[in-house]
């Protein structure tokens, strides 16, 4: 659809200015969480999220005076409430009594740290690029197979998203509590809380899912859909909820292989899955072989269950189970 084509840009040109101070915020988040101080994140994500928020409503719609400035202005206040963050952050990490310092200290590391630095930096980066770009493809065999869908589908990961926020604290607790342990060479307290925080996990997630399960058919309502589109959305729900628990599962051990250093088997399970698994079934089915929408979804979905034995192989192999700090 052009009009939607030609919101998108709009919506990107302005988004853009925010990449480097989100990248610079998400380095400091992570510093400060290693650290034993998730708090200082925290409250700078929470400060960012009221940001938001506020703005969108005076800038979308044009609320008390404020220009009407539609897909813009929902960029603009994300793009200020990104640069809020980072100046947040920046400030906490350059007061006198901060333990963390920003500088450019690459050039005096040792080569050998460089290099172990390196190997288990691009693993990781290819990671990222590979399911980000994965699920950007499913998405669009989806809308290939049915661009009616697009909304369903949206309203669908924005409450889905709900349990993933909550899910995302265990995963930076599963950093700082198997991370940690494994660099005080204390294996077998690493080894208990990475199996405690698996259960944590799954607990999390089956609450979750039990909520949306619950309000499948009233959540969707929330939102300006279409009848027909609102009956998908409902369905889909449905279907989240019975295998999201897969989701929960499999990233708990990615987590819990990274923490460890063990960053191909996260290639392995994550980035290259995604394309053997959900990128490779929705393409069949949507554009060699194709079949109903709402099939397709259980198929693509059904695919965690594959992973997430996958993901139990590699824990069970137990070559996260090392002391990065004596590594390096």
């Amino acid at each position: 659809n052009p009009r939607v084509i030609a919101m998108g840009v709009e919506y990107v040109e302005v988004l853009r200015w925010c990449y480097i101070p989100f990248a610079i915020a998400g380095m400091c988040s992570v510093a400060f969480r290693v650290m034993g101080h998730p708090q200082i994140p925290m409250v700078s994500g929470l400060v960012a999220f009221i940001t938001n928020v506020v703005l969108n409503y005076l800038l979308i719609m044009g609320n008390f005076g404020f220009p009407q400035l539609g897909v813009a202005g929902a960029a603009i206040a994300t793009c200020i409430s990104r640069w809020v963050e980072m100046i947040l952050l920046l400030v906490i990490v350059n007061r006198k009594d901060s333990r963390i310092r920003m500088h450019v200290a690459y050039g005096k590391l040792p080569f050998s740290l460089k290099k172990d630095i390196i190997a288990k930096a691009i693993p990781l980066m290819c990671n990222e690029v590979m399911y980000s770009l994965g699920l950007s493809i499913v998405f669009l065999n989806f809308s290939f197979m049915s661009e009616s869908s697009i909304p369903a589908l949206t309203v669908v990961d924005n409450i889905n998203n709900l349990v993933y926020v909550l899910f995302s604290g265990c995963g930076v607790a599963i950093g700082v509590m198997v991370g940690s342990e494994l660099g005080a060479n204390r294996i077998d307290k690493a080894k208990e809380n990475a199996k405690n925080m698996i259960w944590m996990a799954l607990l999390t997630y089956a609450i979750g899912s039990a909520l949306i399960l619950i309000t499948s058919g009233i959540t969707p309502k929330a939102f300006s859909l279409r009848a027909d589109s609102l009956h998908l959305a409902t369905l889909l729900l449905i279907v989240k909820s019975l295998l999201s628990w897969t989701q929960g599962y499999s990233n708990t051990i990615y987590y819990i292989l990274r923490s460890g250093g063990d960053t191909k088997s996260v290639l392995i399970i994550d980035g290259l899955f995604t394309w053997l698994g959900p990128v490779l079934t929705s393409t069949i089915f949507s554009r060699i072989f194709p079949i109903d929408f709402l099939f397709l979804y259980i198929a693509v979905e059904a695919m965690g269950l594959v992973k997430v034995c996958i993901a139990t192989m590699f824990y069970r192999k137990e070559k996260w189970i090392r002391n990065l700090t004596q590594h390096a």
